[in-house]
């Protein structure tokens, strides 16, 4: 009897819960609870007017422990004699026991021994049985190499179509017909099915609804260093260069089928994607220039034949050749290749005689046209007129380049061009009279701007208000830039630049690091540098700097984030006492052709 009691005492101590001290409250935030038994509520659940309150149930630490009902039901089978179910003559059975396991079972009952090894394998049982994790050999091959469990979802598994891979399956081996059973498979390969749905989003231009990407995996001609580097561009490169998501990314829609079709479209495409990828691998340095000079050889070739066709694979590959210089950064070279790419589309008539479906190449070329006026305050090689906005179709919310500011490039490139004639309002009172009439004008223009609206939603729900945010940023940028050419000394502590300086680091609180629409913002960022005289403003600015070089990772980022830092140490070092701060100095100072875009 006293042995009876001393085991249920053990077992209620050992089951007892320990009491939990802290309110709930302050064990979610894993902070000091003074709350105390029967006082009321804790100094921090008082003072916030909380209700304190201990609802949580204690989790004992260390390896589970026997259920009681399950330990006293071992303990009795230990206790008990095994002895041998008797046999009942006529009785059916469930369970069916011959007469050799039932004499084995009694002979082992009568020894000491068999009793001993019954018990020990009654300690030895395991309380619960470990599931096993189940290995399926039905996932997509694209999940096998990249060494990831696939969850095996049709048509199209998870990984995949988060990540827009081409999701290939080995379909399972045909049943062979009665005639053929008995002879063996002498086939050694098995044909390999791809998804055709594997893309993750339909992919769309807004001047071509047939146009739909094809899954790079389907790709035929491609080598697999092809294959990665037009990877590397869907995914990577062309985000760096849009601001709006993929589904209605042009660079994606239009150019990689453009790629795929043309040798010197291809090879300019490879080479841009090849330059992206040789800052973190400086492997494919060699591999971008070999597809730089075989894109040249081709551009060269086509423009010689003269026709229509040939001018449009020529101007596309082209342009591709002033990205990757723009992309290796402290480059010379992008103004060349700009230039020749507006020299094809004069000589075939003008942006307006090629057609919708290369529309947006030819307003690529536009864009680059208007923001290179920045560094070489020169005017626009194209007509201003070619900014305007277009009509957006109802499925574009955006311009992948201009999001929503057409009229504010074009007002840059007409500051540029003031920028160049800026010397004439010192021949005489005229000339200086039309000059600051033609920069009030632009004012006016600037401070009358407002950004249009998006006309549709995408996946990006926030897209609009990020879109906007960078057209403000834009807006004030071209006017500090407008007071720094139209005032006679450029004074960095005039009001109006610190102005423009406060309400463009405002707008950039308003845009995530490392979102899309950060490849508009390298010439507002700039600009803030360019203005900036605080510690506080200086951080904001590098620190963007910084995130936009690792998120865009092109060259050009490199050298603003370097001529910004450049003309803050020769601030500090009191080198700009006495002079005009120039922006075409600071500009210059990167060491190349500087694109702030």
């Amino acid at each position: 009897m006293a042995a009876t009691t001393t085991t249920t005492q053990t077992q209620t101590t050992q089951t007892q819960t320990p009491k939990l001290k802290a309110c709930d409250r302050c064990a979610a935030i894993k902070q000091v609870c003074d709350r105390v038994d029967g006082g009321g509520a804790c100094s921090r659940c008082a003072r916030l007017e909380l209700p304190c309150a201990i609802t949580r149930i204690h989790k004992p630490m260390g390896r589970p422990r026997k259920k009681p009902a399950v330990a006293a039901a071992v303990a009795t089978a230990e206790q008990e004699v095994v002895a041998p179910p008797p046999v009942v003559v006529g009785m059916v059975h469930n369970d069916v026991v011959s007469a050799a396991d039932v004499s084995s079972a009694g002979s082992e009952s009568d020894s000491p021994a068999a009793d001993a090894a019954g018990q020990q394998r009654h300690h030895s049982r395991p309380a619960c049985r470990i599931k096993r994790v189940q290995r399926t050999r039905s996932g997509c091959i694209t999940c096998k190499q990249r060494r990831k469990k696939c969850d095996e979802a049709l048509p199209v598994c998870g990984d995949c179509n988060r990540l827009g891979l081409g999701c290939q399956r080995v379909p399972p081996p045909p049943r062979p017909s009665a005639a053929h059973r008995r002879t063996p498979s002498t086939s050694s390969s098995t044909p390999v099915c791809t998804s055709l749905t594997a893309v993750r989003r339909p992919l769309h231009h807004a001047s071509s609804p047939g146009l739909q990407l094809t899954p790079l995996s389907l790709y035929n001609g491609c080598t697999s260093n092809e294959q990665h580097l037009l990877q590397h561009y869907t995914h990577v490169v062309s985000r760096s260069l849009s601001v709006v998501p993929d589904e209605i990314n042009a660079f994606i829609t239009l150019f990689v089928p453009m790629a795929l079709a043309q040798p010197a479209m291809r090879s300019a495409l490879l080479g841009l994607s090849a330059t992206h990828l040789k800052r973190i691998h400086s492997s494919f340095e060699v591999t971008a220039v070999e597809y730089q000079n075989r894109a040249l050889k081709l551009a060269n070739q086509l423009l010689m034949r003269g026709t229509q066709d040939a001018a449009m694979e020529g101007l596309a590959a082209v342009l591709f050749l002033c990205l990757q210089e723009v992309c290796e950064g402290k480059s010379r070279k992008w103004p060349l290749h700009l230039q020749a790419a507006v020299t094809i589309i004069n000589e075939r008539g003008g942006p307006m005689s090629y057609p919708l479906e290369v529309r947006f190449l030819i307003e690529t070329v536009a864009y680059f046209d208007a923001i290179a006026t920045l560094s070489s305050s020169k005017s626009a090689f194209l007509d201003q007129q070619f900014y305007l906005p277009p009509l957006l179709s109802p499925s574009l919310p955006a311009h992948a380049l201009f999001g929503t500011s057409h009229l504010l490039f074009a007002i840059i490139a007409d500051i540029s061009q003031l920028a160049q004639v800026r010397h004439i309002r010192y021949h005489s009172a005229a000339t200086s009279r039309n000059f600051h009439t033609l920069a009030s004008t632009l004012e006016l223009q600037l401070q009358s701007w407002t950004p249009a609206r998006c006309s549709s939603v995408t996946r990006d729900p926030h897209l609009e208000r990020k879109i906007t945010a960078a057209g403000v940023m834009l807006q004030w940028a071209a006017l500090m830039r407008l007071h720094l050419v139209a005032a006679d000394v450029a004074d960095v502590k005039h009001p109006k630049v610190r102005v423009a300086v406060r309400n463009i680091l405002a707008a950039l609180e308003t845009i995530p690091p490392g979102d899309l629409v950060e490849s508009m913002l390298i010439f507002p960022v700039f600009a803030a540098g360019f203005g900036a005289l605080g510690a506080a403003e200086r951080d904001i600015v590098d620190s963007r700097f910084e995130v936009m070089e690792r998120s865009i990772g092109f060259g050009n980022v490199f050298d603003a984030h370097e001529a910004v830092r450049v003309h803050w140490a020769r601030m500090d070092a009191g080198e700009y006492v006495g002079r005009e701060v120039s922006w075409e100095e600071v500009v210059g100072s990167a060491g190349g052709s500087l694109i702030m875009s």
